[in-house]
């Protein structure tokens, strides 16, 4: 297992930001190229466009990973947030995200963003949330490795995106598993926090490791009870025992 990043120039960091695109029948990744980042700290890359997620040998070692759900989890989800100031980061979340890169965990944002196919807000406006968001986590010490979004929804009015039940809109484990093949990480040894039955059934998809939901769910779907969950009431609450979670499941 290799060590989390150690990020010694912020501001050449955040220049390596890189809008990953894929065809109009895959999602956007959002992605954060900490790797090189560091191998080439004098050489920054502007924000640019790719297609397809080429493996670097960096990260095609097996690795563990937090998959982290945003709204609800990162901030309060107070409806289609879009805005860098109606984004308000949950207690917890930071010393969360510290206590998985400390035992070398990736960190890897899965988040349905329906609100850009819906036309609430555009693509580039979540993108530049998005860059806002992972400047705060590496200024608290805890650098994400990537974000994926899934602007798909049967209801979309951006036509390009109105695709029912697509493969990477949770509750299906789309997201998840190109991450996993994206960066190399070992599935069966990640997990998974979430706010919603959906993110539990991405995580059981997957064959995560474990799932922990936040807020109220004392109403777990009958066929999801017998699974690896973790509930409790808040993101703060769970930061109280979570680095004790992740020794459990940490690896070798």
């Amino acid at each position: 297992m290799r060590s989390a990043p150690q990020i010694k120039n912020l501001s050449t960091y955040i220049t390596h930001l890189q809008v990953r695109q894929f065809d109009c029948v895959q999602p956007h990744t959002f992605c954060l190229d900490v790797y090189r980042t560091i191998s080439k700290p004098n050489k920054p890359d502007p924000l640019d466009t790719h297609v397809g997620y080429p493996m670097t040998p960096e990260v095609s070692r097996i690795c563990q990973a937090l998959f982290l759900d945003r709204d609800g989890v990162i901030n309060v989800d107070s409806g289609y947030v879009h805005r860098t100031e109606d984004f308000q980061f949950l207690d917890g979340i930071f010393d969360i995200a510290r206590d998985a890169r400390r035992l070398g965990f990736e960190i890897i944002v899965v988040t349905n963003q329906s609100g850009i196919g819906r036309g609430y807000y555009t693509e580039d406006q979540f993108f530049e949330l998005t860059r806002w968001m992972l400047e705060r986590f590496a200024e608290a010490g805890a650098p994400l490795t990537a974000v994926y979004h899934c602007p798909f929804h049967l209801d979309a009015r951006v036509s390009k995106f109105a695709i029912a039940d697509h493969p990477w809109r949770k509750p299906n484990p789309g997201m998840l598993m190109a991450a996993a093949e994206n960066h190399g990480v070992s599935l069966e040894h990640s997990l998974l926090i979430g706010d919603r039955a959906s993110d539990l059934r991405a995580a059981i998809s997957a064959k995560l490791a474990m799932c922990c939901l936040v807020g109220d769910h004392m109403n777990i779907p009958p066929d999801l009870e017998n699974t690896a969950l973790v509930t409790v009431p808040s993101v703060l609450a769970l930061s109280a025992k979570f680095k004790d979670l992740l020794a459990d499941l940490k690896q070798p």
